[in-house]
């Protein structure tokens, strides 16, 4: 059957259908194009909602993408360069400077760390020094050979 034309009146707002059907809105002399609830949801349905900090891209990621890189075992992955690379990056390297940073190694593993409340000192420790500490607290028996060949045991207790 025709259509037939309607006309409403909302908030002050005429609304009108010509005799195609087509919604009309009057606002003052001029009529303005609206479309139908079917028309507006049919619109709506070709539309995405926003998103808070994304956007839209022409980049379209798909199903197969998506399990293209699921299928990839990082675990087996490795960075491989070949001969002409490592050369070109040694090639780029300062040789005195990597002999500076062998030199300071060295020296690093030369040197003792800080310790609070001590310091280094001039005062050589020798073994003979060593010997007669290890006797503080000690038991040691000392053997002398008199002229005339007589041998004496000397026990020494120190430390008591």
């Amino acid at each position: 059957g025709a259509n037939k034309v309607v006309k409403a009146k909302v908030d002050g707002t005429t609304i009108t259908t010509d005799a195609n059907g087509a919604l009309k809105v009057v606002g003052g002399s001029t009529p303005v194009d609206a479309y139908t609830k079917s028309e507006t949801d049919a619109l709506l349905n070709n539309k995405v909602d926003k998103v808070s900090g994304k956007g839209l891209s022409t980049n379209d990621y798909t199903t197969a993408d998506k399990n293209k890189l699921d299928g990839i075992d990082m675990s087996t992955k490795q960075d491989t360069l070949s001969t002409a690379q490592l050369n070109a990056v040694n090639s780029g390297i300062d040789s005195t400077k990597v002999a500076q940073i062998a030199t300071n190694t060295t020296n690093i593993a030369n040197k003792v760390d800080k310790e609070t409340g001590k310091g280094l000192s001039t005062n050589d420790y020798t073994t003979a020094e060593k010997n007669k500490v290890a006797l503080i607290n000690s038991t040691e028996t000392l053997t002398f050979t008199l002229a005339g060949g007589t041998t004496v045991n000397l026990k020494v207790v120190t430390g008591v």
